[in-house]
């Protein structure tokens, strides 16, 4: 009796040693399979677009009480994630609030996971970790970056402005902060302007110039005419007068 005990003690450790081994296997994260989630990894990447739509509204003058229909835009960010598998998913953080999203492969539409972010008035930096989803390596942190979402920029709306929104501080949309008051920008302005005219003064001048070095034969001849002439007609005059 007790000899088959022993069998049977035998056998299930032969078993448990077994499954341990075939469990260290499983949850081991091969080279390969190390590489490729890099590979994968590194193919995500984040963008966004603006969607600016009209809408109208009932607008009432508060000093006349009269009412009118004025309109309006409404923006909103959508932001999308792309080249998503099913071997990776991604924790999604940023600076603004505590909010943690997760997202996986399956959350996406062939690969692309798209949300939109109503928030025009904060600058906010979304931070996407990265990590392996398959089996054996799975949890291990593959990659982190950061993407920005822009504001608006109420400077933008200014009308001192136009014409220069292609300027850093009159663009409408912003991903950095501008730490500039509403005097500074009209001194920035104002200096760009001055600026400005005295390109334009500089130019001129450069422009005069190059005219002269270009065209100096023809001035040469042409005051040597000229002058020829003048003399010619003042000899001719004074024979006349004798």
């Amino acid at each position: 009796m007790s000899k088959i005990y022993k069998i049977v003690f035998i056998v299930l450790i032969t078993l448990f040693i077994s499954n341990i081994k075939v469990f260290a296997v499983n949850t081991t994260c091969t080279y390969e399979e190390k590489a490729n989630l890099n590979d994968i990894a590194g193919k995500i990447t984040a963008n966004y677009k603006i969607d600016e739509t009209k809408e109208k509204y009932e607008f009432t003058n508060p000093d006349t009480g009269e009412k009118s229909i004025e309109e309006q835009i409404n923006t909103k960010f959508i932001i999308s994630i792309y080249n998503i598998l099913d071997d990776v998913y991604i924790i999604q953080t940023n600076d603004v609030d505590s909010e943690e999203v997760s997202i996986h492969y399956d959350e996406a539409t062939k690969g692309v996971y798209t949300f939109e972010a109503n928030n025009t008035s904060d600058i906010i930096k979304y931070t996407y970790n990265i990590y392996s989803n398959l089996e054996g390596c799975r949890g291990e942190i593959l990659k982190t970056f950061v993407f920005t979402k822009p504001k608006i920029n109420m400077y933008s709306q200014y009308g001192i402005c136009k014409g220069l929104e292609d300027t850093d501080f009159c663009q409408k949309y912003i991903t950095e902060e501008l730490n500039l008051t509403e005097n500074g920008l009209y001194e920035k302005v104002q200096a760009m302007q001055k600026s400005t005219v005295k390109v334009k003064e500089k130019n001129n001048k450069e422009g005069i110039s190059d005219f002269i070095i270009d065209n100096y034969i023809y001035l040469i001849i042409g005051t040597i005419v000229i002058s020829g002439a003048v003399v010619g007609y003042i000899i001719v005059k004074k024979r006349r007068a004798l």
